[in-house]
This record gives C-alpha cells, sequence and structure tokens, in this order.
C-alpha cells in the first residue's frame, strides 16, 4: 500500500501542474483526493478477488426469477400507460409473482448473511458505517420519524391531485401534480443558479452537464472538472430538481475544497445533509409551490427506506402488505391493503439502503424545523 500512496503521490503532483485554472483545490487536496481514489478502488478489487461464488446463489435465482430485462420492461408498460390502466398492464405480463416474492426474500437473507459475515450483528450497522451515520443520529431518525412524516405531509398539497394518486401504481408524486413550474427547460436551470449564485456563476465553465439513465454529479481529478448527469426518462418537473439538487452538490463540494475539506472522507451522510440544506434555500426563493413540493418528494425517500428497514429486520413478511402499511404511513389520505409496486423500484431490488444517507439527512434537517 505505501508504494501504491507514494506512485499515486507522484501521478498526481504532474498532473495537477498540467491542470487549466482555475483549479478547484490546492494541490495538497488534490492529491488527497487522488490518493483517496486509489485507496477505494485497491479495496473494492481485494474484495472482488475474495468472491466466493456459492455465497452469491439467491441473486442468481433472483435474477433469473425475475431477469432484469422483464422488470425494465414491465416498468416502461406501466408508468407509461395511464394510471387507470397500469392495473391491467399488470396483469397482462402474468408475472410469477409469489415466486418473485419468495426468492426475494432468500435475497434479502442472503445480503444479511454477506454482512453479518463482515463482523456485524445488526444488519443496518453495516450501511450506517458506509455512509457515516452517527448512530444516535438513526436512532433519532426512527425515533422521530411519525413527527418528520406529518410536517412532510402538512407542507405538502393534497389538492387537484390525480384521481389514482393513492392507487397501487399511482403517481404518488406532488412534483408532477404542480400546474405552475417555473422553468420551461433546462437551460432556464443553469441560467438561473449561475446568476443566482455566487460559487456556480464563478465555476459554471468547470462544469458538464449530460443525459443518461438515472441523476448523480462526480468530480473527475484527472480534468479538474465536474460531470454532472441527469436522468433522461424523467419529465421536466424532476430534471429541475435533480439540476438543482446536483449543482447544490458542487456548491457544497466546492466550500469543502476552499477550506482544505475532501468530502469523501466525510461520507454520504455528511454530504447529503449539507448539499440538502443549500438546495432547500434555493428551492424557497425560487417557488413556495416547489419548495412546499418536494416534500411530498421527502416522503417517497422515507417510505422507501422504511420499508427496507422493515423488511431487513424481518424478511419472511408478507412485502405487499408491508408496503401498502408503510406508504399509508407516509403518505396521509391512504388506506392501501396491498402494494405490489415495490418490485418495479431499482434501488429496493438492487441497491438497498442506498437512500438510507438521504432520509437520514432529511430527517435531521426536518427535526430542526420543528424545534
Amino acid at each position: 500500500m505505501n508504494i501504491l500512496v507514494s506512485e499515486s503521490t507522484k501521478q498526481a503532483r504532474i498532473k495537477y501542474r498540467k491542470l487549466a485554472a482555475p483549479k478547484l483545490m490546492s494541490e495538497e487536496l488534490y492529491i488527497r483526493n487522488w490518493i483517496y481514489d486509489v485507496k477505494v478502488r485497491d479495496r473494492a478489487e481485494v474484495e472482488f478477488k475474495n468472491i466466493n461464488p456459492s455465497s452469491y446463489q439467491a441473486s442468481v435465482d433472483f435474477f433469473i426469477t425475475y431477469h432484469p430485462e422483464l422488470r425494465t420492461k414491465l416498468q416502461n408498460e406501466i408508468w407509461g400507460s395511464q394510471p387507470e390502466k397500469r392495473g391491467g398492464v399488470w396483469e397482462k405480463f402474468r408475472l410469477p409473482y409469489k415466486r418473485i416474492e419468495e426468492s426475494f426474500s432468500n435475497l434479502i437473507a442472503q445480503r444479511k448473511e454477506l454482512v453479518f459475515a463482515k463482523g456485524y450483528e445488526v444488519f443496518v450497522d453495516y450501511y450506517l458505517d458506509l455512509y457515516k451515520i452517527p448512530k444516535s443520529v438513526y436512532k433519532d431518525f426512527i425515533r422521530n420519524n411519525n413527527k418528520v412524516i406529518e410536517f412532510c405531509n402538512s407542507h405538502t398539497t393534497h389538492n387537484n391531485l390525480e384521481k389514482d394518486f393513492f392507487s397501487e401504481f399511482g403517481n404518488h408524486c406532488s412534483l408532477c401534480n404542480l400546474k405552475n413550474f417555473p422553468f420551461g427547460n433546462l437551460g432556464d436551470v443553469t441560467h438561473y443558479m449561475s446568476s443566482n449564485n455566487v460559487v456556480i456563476s464563478m465555476y459554471k465553465s468547470k462544469v458538464d452537464i449530460e443525459f443518461g439513465d438515472f441523476s448523480q454529479s462526480n468530480y473527475i481529478k484527472e480534468t479538474d472538472r465536474f460531470k454532472v448527469q441527469i436522468d433522461k426518462n424523467q419529465n421536466l418537473k424532476h430534471q429541475s430538481i435533480d439540476l438543482i439538487h446536483e449543482l447544490s452538490h458542487i456548491i457544497h463540494r466546492i466550500g469543502c475544497y476552499k477550506n482544505e475539506i475532501l468530502p469523501e472522507e466525510k461520507g454520504s451522510y455528511f454530504n447529503e445533509l449539507q448539499t440538502t440544506k443549500i438546495e432547500l434555500d434555493i428551492l424557497k426563493v425560487i417557488s413556495t409551490e416547489v419548495y412546499n413540493s418536494i416534500f411530498g418528494e421527502f416522503l417517497k425517500v422515507f417510505h422507501r427506506v422504511l420499508f427496507e428497514i422493515e423488511i431487513y429486520r424481518k424478511p419472511n413478511l408478507d412485502f405487499d402488505s408491508v408496503y401498502a402499511s408503510i406508504f399509508n404511513k407516509c403518505f396521509r389520505g391512504s388506506n392501501e391493503l396491498r402494494n405490489r409496486s415495490y418490485i418495479l423500484d431499482n434501488l429496493i431490488i438492487s441497491k438497498p439502503f442506498s437512500n438510507l444517507p438521504h432520509a437520514v439527512a432529511l430527517s435531521t434537517i426536518i427535526q430542526n424545523f420543528i424545534k
């Protein structure tokens, strides 16, 4: 590892001197960033080499039973149909739902065993460490989730909702239900941000924006630039909010760089917490309606994460009943008995707990609002 660090330091120094101005960070921080990336990649390679294929049989069985191509086709047809027709689309596919449910239960059990093999006695503790979420903060998230959910519901307008809003395959989206929206295209969003934020105005030439399969932003060390990717499959409203969120990440990152802080070392929870504070301040100025609707988006995050916490605590549960019960808890006015749409959620299926730092960060912010 020492040889790896020494070689990486040398490479980083050479690369830094060739970067175009304005440089986003000091040479020392740039080297730290380079070494951090190398260490992460090295750990990932070691873990990959140590994989025992027999430990992943439940993954194989699940993805044979419910193939990703089938899931994509099902998602496209259901979400591409009118809400009142989505139940019929589901029936048309004749899914082996019970087999999928049983296979998913086995997949959860396998994931738990793999985490326990790392030395964890409580499954969620692995993700608390991964995302650097303090246990005391997580306990506050669990303890206060009813108050936080109630706060979100009180800010989310339930007027003029689509008639199928609370149905099993409804959109459940307050943002999509907005009649007025301040942006006509993403160019309007970037113009607003660069005109109203000093950091974005100063560094907009260092930001590249493109479309992809999901929204994210990354710092590219080789070019000393930010790459923002916006989900090409979303509508303008969601793309606009995603772009504001990712640009808020950049504002946060540059603030860290100025203070010789490497965001990656602080962890996902810290970064989502600071970014969301920035985002909410921006949205509050842009539009009260948009600002309030975003709390409906937060409810969707809480729904997903609270469902994951429950099913990984007890993997043999009746999943569609639990998903419906937690939906009723999160969305005031709903009275679902079962909801099978959890199997349409890529994060629940393939990236469990990836929204945990977001949910805990949102909860922390809202608890401070309530105080």
